[in-house]
């Protein structure tokens, strides 16, 4: 009876073992189907503008991580809704690296790594950073006329690295230090170190200041300052018929330079077809913008070829218009 209770005794135990060694199975397997993607954002390399971020694929779980990256905002816990790079697909354990745009200069970013295996994304923790611009060169613009009160600004830059301004251009005004609040010309986005131009019109008012500039989110990068003056311009009209039987010579001030014009008006000749500030001359004193003019002409002989010109003088140089002819009455 003993011996039957001990063999009873010994296939119980036995049957304990086998159980126990069936659940340990099952267990791990279960851990095994609850494996899941793991990433880790390991650290922010910054040289300059230039921001590159690493992170480290710790598991990829059972399923395929059929895109990979980083992703960044200037808010706490970005994701895949902010900005984000995607690296595609990836095999196995492994290091990746990501080059971030749009950064802010003077303004702190949150970054994480991310997978996704077309199910669910998985993030790692976060880290932050913050750069400036100190390291971008943004010289002063070069500048050439191009017509009369417009002139062409051309600007570039050297180490934009990971910045992307949402606007850029140039500024002017007739003041030090122009801003955007001045005029300006608005090109878009600029995401990439090269050459921008603008056109500048109506530049006509004596010595103007000039600075490319680069906008992202009310953060303003300005260049150095080009100094761009203006000359004296002056044009002849035609000589028309006014009223009581008198011609009209017209003329107009197109442009003002740096010194003030101090006197203005028309000289002309009978006697010369290339009439000048010494041949008979009517003057109409001194002008502070550009304006048309006129005056009618008295005192000529009746049935003679006179020759006539706009005149402008600053008290040391004369400017002049084009010659024009007219018979008198």
């Amino acid at each position: 009876m003993n011996s039957m209770k001990k063999i009873y005794f010994l296939e119980w135990i036995n049957l304990v073992y086998i159980i126990i060694f069936l659940s340990i199975v099952q267990s791990c397997e279960r851990l095994d189907l609850k494996r899941i993607m793991d990433t880790s954002a390991d650290s922010v390399s910054i040289r300059g503008t230039t921001v590159i971020v690493y992170g480290t694929i710790l598991d990829k779980g059972k399923g395929e991580i059929i895109s990979h990256g980083h992703c960044w905002a200037t808010h706490e816990n970005p994701d895949i809704n902010d900005y984000h790079s995607d690296l595609g697909t990836i095999s196995g354990q492994g290091i990746f690296y990501s080059k971030l745009t749009a950064i802010r200069p003077g303004v702190e970013h949150f970054v994480r790594s991310y997978a996704f295996d077309g199910n669910q994304y998985t993030y790692s923790d976060e880290i932050n950073f913050e750069i400036n611009a100190n390291d971008l060169v943004f010289d002063a613009p070069v500048v050439k006329k191009i017509g009369l009160g417009t002139i062409k600004a051309t600007s570039n830059t050297t180490g934009i690295g990971s910045v992307t301004f949402s606007n850029h251009g140039h500024c002017w005004s007739l003041s030090e230090n122009p801003t955007i609040a001045d005029d300006t010309t608005s090109l878009g986005l600029y995401q990439n170190d090269s050459l921008f131009t603008s056109q500048l019109q109506h530049m006509v008012f004596g010595r103007y200041y000039i600075r490319g500039y680069l906008e992202n989110g009310g953060e303003i990068i300005y260049s150095k300052t080009t100094i761009y003056d203006s000359e004296i311009s002056v044009k002849t009209g035609r000589v028309t018929n006014g009223p009581n039987n008198f011609l009209v010579a017209n003329g107009e001030i197109l442009s003002l330079g740096l010194k003030t014009i101090v006197d203005y008006g028309f000289c002309y000749s009978e006697y010369t077809a290339n009439p000048n500030y010494n041949n008979d001359r009517i003057p109409m004193g001194p002008i502070f913008y550009p304006s048309p003019f006129s005056i009618e002409l008295q005192g000529l002989n009746s049935g003679h070829k006179y020759y006539i010109r706009a005149y402008a003088s600053d008290g040391a140089r004369i400017y002049y218009g084009e010659i024009q002819n007219f018979d008198a009455n």
